[in-house]
């Protein structure tokens, strides 16, 4: 996909030319579009990638079984690095990561719990001017929500209910995390067929680091740390086994006691790498766990 540079240069004289020039960074000459022939624009939003709906196998009998038919028809924005502490820090107020395993801002932010992360996705909603996505208790105000629990589970926070149309920050879903991450590709891992190795994703190493600095092991959608790094929450209840059936844009189970993690992280094997695997943890905050952002358009 073209990288679209918008040069929106208001100035009186361009004002009165009714002109808007689209720079591509790619070789591509530059067009000139009147005004009034621009019916609508999609400005993605900084740091995602668009990810179109169509259908894919999801699992592979062995890190999720059974393999089935999933289809999304609904297109959505993804992180294309994991959330990082820069960007926590400048929401939450504070970071919570340490020297040993990975301090930066442009490291993946971790030792966050699955219920900080609600806090942190309609906080920057709402500094954004955006529709926040979660609800505790009737209300999107994480203000309103009192303090973060520090034991789980806890029954008030785990009723927490998503309003996937809102265009607010959100987890992606399981089915969603894995599909934009096999979109369009083949292999078991995220950039192909080839066999882990160091050059590809931060596995093995105990120890963090920042986030796209394995662009071997990009995804086709050009998404990065896939494998590798931190593993990654998603919005849905763990269930052991999938559905045998289609589905069409699942959020998960309705109920549950754990958590959906994937990805595998910078302590694990290269076996791990796998575009399927698939895990769980109680809500509690650890060092490994971090999380990317989805968004609808």
């Amino acid at each position: 996909m073209k990288n679209v540079c918008l040069l929106l240069l208001f100035t009186a004289a361009l004002c009165f030319a009714g002109k808007l020039i689209i720079e591509y960074n790619d070789g591509t000459p530059d067009q000139e579009l009147n005004f009034f022939d621009i019916r609508s624009i999609e400005l993605i939003p900084a740091g995602f990638v668009p990810v179109p709906t169509g259908s894919f196998t999801m699992g592979d009998g062995d890190f999720g079984s059974p393999a089935h038919t999933v289809n999304i028809t609904k297109p959505y924005y993804i992180g294309k690095y994991e959330v990082t502490q820069k960007e926590w820090q400048d929401v939450m107020g504070y970071n919570p990561c340490y020297t040993s395993f990975g301090l930066g801002d442009k490291y993946p932010i971790y030792n966050i719990s699955w219920y900080d992360i609600l806090v942190y996705c309609n906080n920057r909603s709402m500094n954004e001017g955006l529709t926040p996505c979660y609800t505790i208790n009737g209300s999107t105000d994480p203000v309103i929500w009192g303090s973060i629990p520090e034991l789980y589970p806890d029954s008030t926070w785990e009723a927490v209910v998503c309003d996937f149309n809102a265009r607010g920050y959100r987890l992606p879903t399981e089915a969603e995390w894995e599909y934009a991450e096999r979109y369009n590709g083949t292999g078991q891992y995220p950039w192909g067929s080839t066999t882990p190795y160091p050059a590809l994703a931060n596995y093995n190493t105990g120890k963090t680091t920042e986030v796209g600095s394995y662009p071997l092991g990009n995804t086709p959608l050009g998404l990065c740390d896939m494998a590798g790094n931190v593993s990654e929450w998603v919005w849905d209840w763990w269930y052991a086994t999938y559905p045998s059936t289609a589905q069409t844009d699942p959020t998960g189970p309705a109920t549950g006691t754990y958590r959906v993690m994937r990805g595998c992280s910078c302590g694990s094997t290269a076996s791990w790498c796998n575009v399927c695997l698939r895990g769980y943890g109680m809500q509690f905050r650890k060092c490994s766990y971090g999380f990317r952002l989805a968004r609808t358009p």
